[in-house]
């Protein structure tokens, strides 16, 4: 449904938003495998914890204060 949809994608702007943050660092392959499991959670396949903990598993590598104190990545 409609609202579903924006939510969705409003959640999609967030995760791309902080990939932005490693896309520097991050190899191709981190990067495919993001996009690989935003593209389950777009499809409604996967869902928004499994994107969260793969950009957790991102920011352990990568580390970014900003994003350590962000509630989007804590799940707050």
């Amino acid at each position: 449904d409609l609202v579903r949809s924006r939510g969705l994608g409003d959640v999609y702007k967030r995760q791309l938003h902080v990939w932005g943050y490693f896309k520097e660092d991050a190899s191709a392959v981190e990067k495919q495998e993001l996009f690989n499991i935003l593209n389950e959670y777009m499809e409604e396949r996967s869902s928004q914890t499994v994107v969260i903990d793969y950009l957790n598993t991102l920011l352990k590598k990568y580390p970014n204060e900003y994003l350590e104190n962000s509630t989007f990545l804590t799940g707050e």
